[in-house]
């Protein structure tokens, strides 16, 4: 009988193999990545390429020695990989579905040939630069008052305290300003590769390295999404992959990978340790918790790596088989961590209950008796604990509806607002790469392209108003 280090390695295997399968095409034409292939490679690459990762990091077994995690029973593993295997399944039904309809209806809004990601960033040259450099600015303005005034600013210190004492206009302002500047990145992605040298395009470069050095701050999961926009501004630009251009970009990858991460962890670490904690000063906080960090890189920063690829890719599947665990002793949720999930993203205003209200995920471990945790999160995840085993099918689906009316809502505006057409597109490809995450980051997004899509609306009307007056 195999052990669960082999049921897991094959499950894991298994994944990768049917989203190659999946995605095969993008691999020869990757300049007709669409949406739903995005969703499917993330997807492998989390819930594949994961494992394989913890396994090779944890001198090729899964937790070895570690006090507190324990190999998964081998039904729970096949339990948590059938709801994954599921949910890819249930996202690529609704492509192939989708795919078929629109190459039917030719005249159709978003023709399957003439509407791909690479095609909404090339109308980054409809989008004049000046209004590019006004957003942003505007955006780093709000960036440096939220860090100035409340501390927000590096992974962990937007506490439940934090994000409270700020007057709600201020949260709703950063919302759409993360959605906004995902556009610009979107566009300085694209002009940057440009082959033409002019100023438009050391905008771009110094757009991108600001929004580098501020990603930086956020997490892993923001530098890969701004490494997945840097490429696909590339290829938007019809630049030829070369060997030359693939060299750089694993290059960039191993970078990010071997140095950047690791770095960010000890910073991070530094930065919230205690006897930083009592610096008062900003600056010199900071400025103590870099020294710090390069100090102390070479002596904790390889243990810190392996240590946390051991264990953290892992943390994915794991509350997938909690969930299946539980659901050994109780019903299925029947929707109420899905509910919860929508619950979240309407405005305090409107329902000031769900600031006492627990996130989806621990709903969930509340239901089943477990200990309250910060837990990584995923869609199937969130509609196993809901609708049970084919709840993984469910979610795909609904992942797939998700995305088509993104799409389609970017395409119907390109036009009319091109850079929120790009905003959305950016914004629904930092939520398909960001797999660690539960339903409620797909409905907050819904949220502030509806806010947007009013204010950019009420700005053209109000042009054409003065347009008519200035010719009358």
């Amino acid at each position: 009988m195999l052990s669960s280090t082999g049921i897991e390695l094959i499950m894991a295997t298994v994944v990768i193999v049917i989203v190659i399968l999946m995605t095969r095409r993008v691999l020869f034409r990757p300049e007709n990545m669409s949406a739903f292939d995005i969703a499917l490679i993330f997807a492998g690459l989390f819930f594949g390429m994961g494992p394989w990762i913890a396994f090779i990091y944890g001198g090729f077994e899964f937790y070895a020695g570690h006090k507190i995690y324990r190999p998964e029973p081998p039904d729970l593993l096949l339990k948590a990989y059938f709801v994954i295997i599921l949910y890819i399944l249930g996202v690529s039904i609704v492509q192939r579905t989708f795919c078929a309809w629109k190459n039917h209806k030719k005249n159709l809004l978003s023709s399957h040939r003439q509407f791909t990601i690479t095609k909404v960033f090339e109308k980054y040259s409809e989008i004049n630069w000046q209004s590019v450099v006004v957003i942003i600015g505007c955006i780093w303005f709000l960036r440096i008052f939220v860090v100035a005034k409340y501390g927000i600013w590096i992974s962990g210190s937007a506490s439940r305290e934090r994000i409270l004492s700020q007057p709600y206009y201020i949260v709703v302002l950063n919302l759409l300003a993360e959605t906004m500047v995902l556009g610009c990145l979107a566009w300085a992605s694209t002009a940057f590769w440009t082959k033409k040298r002019n100023i438009t395009k050391y905008i771009a470069g110094s757009i991108l390295l600001l929004e580098f050095l501020w990603m930086f701050t956020k997490g892993r999961s923001q530098i890969i999404i701004w490494m997945v926009i840097l490429f696909l501004g590339f290829l938007a630009a019809k630049r030829k992959l070369s060997l030359k251009y693939i060299i750089v970009f694993c290059f960039l990858a191993a970078g990010a990978f071997q140095f950047i991460f690791p770095v960010f962890l000890r910073f991070r670490n530094m930065y919230h340790s205690y006897t930083l904690s009592k610096i008062q000063n900003p600056v010199e906080h900071i400025s103590k918790a870099v020294v710090l960090t390069f100090k102390t890189y070479k002596q904790y920063g390889n243990k810190t790596l392996k240590e946390n690829r051991r264990i953290r890719p892992l943390f994915l599947r794991a509350f997938i088989c909690r969930v299946c665990e539980g659901l050994n002793e109780k019903p299925p949720m029947m929707g109420r961590a899905l509910i919860r999930s929508v619950e979240c993203v309407i405005p305090a205003a409107i329902f000031p209950g769900k600031k006492s209200n627990l996130p989806p995920e621990q709903l969930i471990q509340q239901y089943f008796d477990y200990p309250l945790n910060d837990t990584a999160s995923t869609w199937p995840a969130i509609f196993c604990a809901d609708f049970g085993i084919p709840g993984g099918v469910i979610a795909g689906l609904i992942v797939g509806l998700w995305i088509i009316c993104m799409e389609l809502c970017a395409r119907f505006i390109i036009y009319r607002h091109p850079l929120v057409s790009l905003s959305i597109i950016a914004a629904m490809i930092a939520c398909l790469v960001k797999v660690e995450s539960n339903p409620a980051l797909n409905w907050m997004l819904c949220r502030n392209i509806a806010v947007i899509l009013i204010i950019a609306e009420g700005m053209y009307f109000v042009k054409l108003r003065l347009v008519r007056r200035m010719g009358s």
